[in-house]
C-alpha cells in the first residue's frame, strides 16, 4: 500500500486518477482546521472507510493528519467530496456584471444550496435533494438557464429555477435561516 500526502488542493486527487480504482491504498490527508477534520472523519465514516487519526500527535504546525484506507475509487471520492463540502454553497448574483462576483462559493451556505440574487435584489434558493449525486449537473443547468435569461426579475428567476431543477431539488423564495452570503 502506498501513501500520498493530500494538501487542500486537487494534488492528491490528480495522483489517484492514475491508479487502478480497485487498488487498496493508505492516503494521508493534511488538515489545518478542527472543523475540517471533523467533516472529513464524518464523510470517511459514512463512506465505510477505515481511518487513523493523528490529532493527538504534536507537529511543528498545528495540523492533523488523517490516514484513510480503502480502494483508490472510494478514497478519491471521499477526499473529493470533502474538498467540495469545505467550499460551501453557491451564490449566483445577477446584480453583478463581473463573473468573479456573479458566481462564487461561500462557507456561509451548506453545500447543496444555490442562492440566486435577482436583478431587483430579491432572493430565490435552490436546495438540491442529493448534493453528492446531483449538485454538479443542477449547477450547470441553472447557470446555463440563467445565462439565457433576459428578464432577471424575481418571478422570472423563480420560474426558470423551478423548470430547471424539477424533482432534483426544491426552489423557495428567500434565504434559508442561518445562511450567510459573505
Amino acid at each position: 500500500m502506498d501513501e500520498y500526502l493530500a494538501s487542500d488542493d486537487q494534488t492528491a486527487i490528480d495522483a489517484l486518477r492514475t491508479r487502478p480504482p480497485d487498488e487498496i491504498i493508505r492516503q494521508m490527508v493534511k488538515v489545518d482546521d478542527p472543523s475540517d477534520l471533523a467533516l472529513l472523519r464524518e464523510i470517511a465514516l459514512a463512506d465505510g472507510l477505515q481511518f487513523e487519526d493523528t490529532s493527538g500527535i504534536e507537529f511543528v504546525d498545528p495540523v492533523s493528519i488523517l490516514v484513510i484506507t480503502g480502494t483508490v475509487a472510494m478514497v478519491g471520492g471521499t477526499i473529493s467530496w470533502w474538498l467540495e463540502r469545505r467550499k460551501g454553497g453557491q451564490v449566483i448574483d445577477l446584480t453583478q456584471s463581473d463573473d468573479s462576483k456573479r458566481f462564487r462559493r461561500t462557507k456561509g451556505l451548506q453545500l447543496g444550496l444555490v442562492v440566486v440574487i435577482a436583478a431587483d435584489g430579491t432572493v430565490a434558493t435552490v436546495e438540491v435533494k442529493e448534493p453528492r449525486g446531483f449538485l454538479g449537473q443542477v449547477l450547470k443547468d441553472v447557470i446555463d438557464a440563467l445565462g439565457h435569461l433576459t428578464d432577471t426579475s424575481a418571478e422570472a428567476v423563480k420560474g426558470v429555477l423551478e423548470n430547471v431543477v424539477r424533482e432534483r431539488g426544491q426552489v423557495t423564495v428567500g434565504i434559508p435561516a442561518g445562511a450567510r452570503l459573505d
